[in-house]
């Protein structure tokens, strides 16, 4: 066509209709996805909800977040401007591409990974008195007070540090980063289709050589095993690891796609679950692994009994990762300490604890104990999913539960 100066349109010289495209079937359950971003309300954090059994990806919510509206017609410059120099980052999408320490949800796979190692068994038993010392230096239990002797199914129950601790230390870093990175995915991203996905950090003695030119040391283990130091992941990997115990041991490529057809509704492509890897663990062991996370959030002194849904057997693991060390910490009282300072608040679950159909996984940034401030966000999700008059007319935003005294960092 021939337009003038103005835009205005002169004649029409050739027209060229277009081919209808193809249609796209996602895994993506609008309701679901509702109640995830509503209950996070302004609060920033992530919810990520799969399948255990085929790995479809039911809910990604990521908070806060923007109106795609903005861009219709061209944002404009101020507009332009305020997101990309707001602090929390709105146009991130935190579920895929957030990365975080973990905490002690990665008892998950550090669990399962010594398992397959043979350096633990359901029955090794350490004692923990509060804390471990190693040279000078003592790596402290979250429970100052020890748990004593401790069993595998108490340390995911009560998440006991030193009893990773004495894990990490037997395993060593370089086996830990092998088979973390083989059967759950961390380290590296697993193709899901958004382009906007991240794989997070795995440390071994190469990584650190080739970053700082300095040998690894056993003192940098010790944080590594209970979900912290220099180990990162997405909301998206700690659900992946959270699925692999859900479904007895099978990692499976995450996916947003079911299925393209055409215009006509002829079928293009229907994508089938991708087996990746499979854990090398007796069944027995990965059952005894699953009965620890029931009793997180079911057997008194578990981590997660805000999880509990009525007439659902949950399972699950809580975790509170500390984003600055513990010296930064000094000076503040109970509820002055800076929100960059304050723990990120982590809740992974599955349910039915029995048969396993769902995985959902919740990061709440700079808030707190995951226990307290994480479970009852996924317990709204997990409710909602078991109960589908639930959606988000019935479902209040994310409050802020009340600061633990100075310098607690428990799962409680």
């Amino acid at each position: 066509m021939t337009v003038d100066s103005k835009g205005r349109l002169l004649e029409e010289l050739e027209s060229e209709y277009p081919d209808p495209g193809h249609n796209i079937v996602l895994t993506i359950d609008s309701r679901l996805q509702r109640v995830a971003q509503a209950v996070l309300g302004e609060k920033a954090g992530a919810v990520v909800v799969m399948d255990p059994r085929n790995f479809e990806i039911l809910a990604l919510a990521s908070s806060p977040f923007f109106n795609l509206d903005d861009f219709t017609g061209g944002i404009s410059g101020e507009r332009w401007k305020s997101l990309v120099e707001d602090p929390f980052h709105p146009m991130e999408n935190r579920a895929v591409s957030g990365q975080y320490p973990p905490g002690s949800t990665f008892k998950i796979a550090l669990s399962l990974s010594a398992l397959a190692e043979g350096v633990l068994t359901p029955e090794t038993v350490f004692h923990c008195g509060g804390g471990l010392r190693l040279g000078g230096h003592l790596f402290g239990c979250w429970n100052r007070r020890g748990h004593g002797s401790v069993n595998l199914q108490r340390s995911l129950k009560e998440s006991c540090d030193v009893y990773y601790y004495e894990v990490g230390r037997r395993l060593g870093v370089d086996r830990m980063a092998k088979r973390v990175r083989q059967f759950f995915g961390l380290g590296r991203t697993l193709d899901v289709d958004l382009l906007a996905e991240r794989g997070g950090l795995v440390p071994d003695q190469d990584w650190k050589m080739r970053r700082f030119n300095a040998p690894w040391n056993l003192g940098e283990t010790l944080p590594v095993s209970i979900g912290q130091g220099y180990l990162l992941a997405t909301p998206l990997q700690v659900a992946q690891y959270t699925a692999v115990a859900a479904n007895g041991g099978t990692l499976m490529r995450p996916h947003l796609v079911r299925q393209i057809t055409d215009f006509e509704g002829r079928d293009v492509l229907t994508v089938e679950p991708e087996i990746i890897s499979t854990l090398e663990v007796n069944p027995e062991y990965v059952e005894k692994v699953r009965k620890g996370l029931e009793a997180v959030v079911n057997e008194p002194g578990g981590t997660g009994r805000r999880a509990q849904v009525p007439g659902v057997r949950v399972a699950g693991k809580s975790g509170t990762s500390q984003v600055v060390s513990l010296k930064r910490y000094q000076g503040y009282s109970v509820g002055t300490r800076p929100y960059k300072y304050k723990d990120h608040a982590w809740f992974t679950t599955y349910a039915p604890a029995e048969e396993p159909e769902v995985v959902v996984t919740v990061i709440l940034e700079h808030t707190g104990g995951g226990g307290a401030n994480a479970a009852p966000i996924a317990q709204k999700v997990l409710a909602a999913y078991f109960d589908r008059s639930i959606d988000t007319q019935v479902m209040p935003p994310y409050q802020v539960q009340p600061d633990k005294p100075s310098g607690w960092k428990g799962e409680l």
